[in-house]
């Protein structure tokens, strides 16, 4: 009873010791550090072809603002395996318009004209144009319709400010003047318009309003009888005619 009654104040004397200490208390700290690298629009791209579980290509704005193609058709021959059809029709990999289809942010586009599959894609300015993105193999996020291809054009978004763009171009032949096969033009050939030196001559338009159009020989010999010469022969008319 003596030795549990020296415990007791042993264990009382620590308590009031502790309680009268103050308490500090301290959370622990992370430390976390953010890296990261500004990628370019191409870089982008070119990550998401090599990251692709199939094979595509991708090209974006920057691309097609050098090669200067003005509608999206145009600019989908740069890309392999693709077949441009009248300027407008996009083929992939050879096949037809059975096997290819276009769609625009990922919907599917139905065609303007009821009797083709495929969509023309002259119809879209390369302006609008974020990136322009082909599959040439068939993934679960496509259409049940894929076969050859598909082609997924991407626009930019809404700007939030009005903008607007003015091109202008200019041009000029350097085979106007020096030793060429050509004939006394008029001044303003080099700007391409017609001073009046091509003008028709007034003798052969009147010629055309006299004999109805109809120049040949015969056609005028029947005018001249018409007109009263009863005596025009032939030979008349073939000069004329000259």
């Amino acid at each position: 009873m003596r030795a549990l009654s020296r415990l007791s104040r042993v264990v009382l004397t620590t308590l009031l010791v502790m309680a009268c200490q103050p308490v500090y208390a301290q959370e622990a700290m992370e430390e976390v550090v953010v890296q990261a690298r500004l990628l370019s629009a191409a870089e982008g791209l070119l990550t998401e072809r090599m990251e692709d579980d199939a094979v595509s290509d991708v090209i974006g704005a920057e691309f097609i603002s050098r090669v200067g193609d003005s509608t999206v058709a145009a600019a989908l021959r740069r890309i392999s395996g693709i077949s441009l059809v009248g300027d407008k029709f996009v083929y992939v990999r050879g096949l037809g318009e059975r096997y290819s289809s276009s769609s625009l942010n990922g919907a599917t586009v139905p065609s303007p004209d009821l009797t083709r599959n495929v969509l023309p894609l002259d119809i879209f300015p390369t302006s609008i144009v974020s990136s322009l993105a082909v599959q040439k193999t068939y993934s679960v996020d496509r259409p049940a319709s894929f076969g050859g291809g598909s082609v997924d054009i991407r626009t930019k978004g809404i700007p939030d400010q009005f903008t607007y763009s003015l091109e202008l171009s200019g041009g000029f032949n350097t085979e106007l003047d020096g030793d060429v096969l050509s004939y006394n033009g008029g001044d303003d050939d080099r700007i391409g318009t017609d001073d009046g030196t091509r003008e028709l001559s007034s003798n052969i338009a009147a010629s055309i309003f006299r004999f109805g159009g109809g120049l040949d020989a015969q056609n005028i010999l029947n005018t001249l009888r018409r007109e009263g010469d009863a005596n025009a022969t032939f030979a008349e008319a073939q000069a004329i005619n000259r």
